[in-house]
């Protein structure tokens, strides 16, 4: 039996896309508070894409990915290191500090 506005799993990707983008915001807010304390210098990677189309009257277009993602934040900790950041979702509830 087929839900009201339920297609394809649509629903699920839509809570797992706001799930994902509610963690990364979060990542974004701790990294800006590591820079504003000199913790910590994190930026978010660039997806590597190659665009295919022309841009549209709202100003989207096709692209293509151009090689594989990697991590989502790069960057450099106090003293030099640098660091790596893999956005995923899990339930273990364990954190770490940069300080």
């Amino acid at each position: 039996m087929a839900t009201k506005g339920w297609s394809k799993g649509t629903g699920l990707q839509a809570a797992r896309k706001q799930a994902g983008d509610a963690w990364e915001a979060e990542i974004q807010q701790t990294i800006d508070v590591y820079y504003i304390e000199g913790l910590a210098w994190i930026r978010r990677a660039e997806t590597p894409t190659m665009q295919i189309g022309p841009t549209d009257e709202h100003g989207r277009f096709t692209a293509v990915r151009t090689a594989p993602q990697g991590c989502d934040f790069v960057g450099t900790v106090k003293g030099g290191r640098s660091i790596a950041i893999e956005a995923k979702s899990c339930s273990n509830k364990d954190r770490f500090s940069l300080g």
